[in-house]
């Protein structure tokens, strides 16, 4: 807030590119309009607003046959800084229809004004005067002074309208991981102060390596599991799997952070006999001597896919492995 030398004070907000959007919603070739959605959310303490603000009371005397009447009182709107655009006019037609007020335009000299008839102007009064402070009551007649804070204020419906925001920057971003670069197609761009990537055709909101706050889908997910690629399952020189790590990076309903390595077969899915051995491996069970895997001293095979693959065929074998590995686990955890 700042003071002139004339003594005037002027408040200044801060920039905000909302209000420029609001700015272009209600002015339209620098006269203002009434947007579609504000016609079914308007209350009639915004009405009043505008009263205090642009409106006028018409009352007085006349006199006829020589005699002296007193006029009933009548209500104006003046709107000159409104735009003669024929929808927001009819927009404002159906925003006092939705209270049985009718309108009528009116050309006054230089001045363009909403008036109301008598019968009108006191539907018009008897709506707007709980909402009227003493300060500006000298608009009001009197039958309708001194309402003010007598009912309590109408809120206005709320929605959520999903809409277009500008786009402030684009700059290309390579990532670069161990020394390799991750993807030629990822950019950064600045979208309304919020920062989203685009990344292989795919636009995501902050960094896809972190938690993002907001309204991002991210963030409205109990848990998040990171599942990274860390090795390929081969067989001779065909890759049919992929060893993956995962862990759980967000977890709202149980402890986060912990790790698990496992196997994706491709067209088959996690292999539950490669997740059994390295974990019979882990903890003693199966022992490994060289590329050789045995079981209580009976050889199982030599190299990781040949064991996995035996274990497939041998149901019973394959149960007795992870029985005893079930049992391992539970006795270093009793220790």
């Amino acid at each position: 807030m700042t003071e002139t030398k004339r003594g005037t004070e002027l408040v200044e907000t801060k920039h905000l590119l909302r209000l420029g959007d609001l700015h272009g919603l209600f002015y339209h070739e620098k006269k203002k309009i009434v947007p579609e959605f504000l016609v079914d959310q308007i209350t009639p303490r915004m009405i009043a607003l505008w009263y205090c603000g642009d409106g006028s009371l018409a009352t007085g005397t006349c006199d006829w046959k020589g005699k002296t009447y007193l006029r009933r009182p009548r209500a104006s709107l003046y709107v000159n800084a409104f735009s003669h655009h024929q929808e927001s006019c009819e927009r404002i037609d159906r925003l006092f229809a939705r209270f049985r007020i009718a309108t009528s335009w009116r050309q006054q000299s230089t001045d363009r004004a909403i008036t109301f008839n008598v019968e009108e102007s006191k539907k018009f009064f008897e709506l707007i005067a709980p909402f009227v402070p003493q300060v500006m009551e000298y608009k009001l007649p009197k039958e309708y002074r001194g309402r003010y804070h007598q009912t309590m204020p109408q809120q206005s419906s709320t929605s959520r309208i999903l809409r277009p925001m500008r786009i402030k920057n684009i700059k290309v971003r390579i990532p670069y991981q161990d020394g390799q670069c991750i993807s030629k197609k990822r950019f950064d761009i600045s979208v309304a102060d919020n920062h989203n990537y685009f990344a292989d055709g795919c636009l995501v909101s902050n960094s896809p390596e972190t938690t993002p706050g907001g309204k991002a889908l991210k963030f409205y997910a109990s848990v998040r599991i990171d599942i990274r690629r860390i090795a390929q399952v081969k067989k001779g020189e065909e890759i049919v799997g992929s060893r993956v790590k995962a862990k759980v990076v967000k977890n709202k309903v149980a402890a986060p952070f912990k790790l698990a390595e496992f196997d994706i077969m491709y067209g088959k899915g996690i292999s539950y006999e490669a997740d059994v051995l390295n974990a019979a491996l882990k903890h003693g069970v199966v022992t490994k001597s060289g590329s050789s895997y045995s079981f209580e001293g009976e050889k199982l095979g030599v190299g990781f896919d040949t064991v996995r693959e035996k274990l497939l065929g041998d149901k019973k074998l394959l149960k007795e492995i992870e029985q005893k590995t079930r049992k391992s686990i539970k006795e270093a955890a009793a220790t």
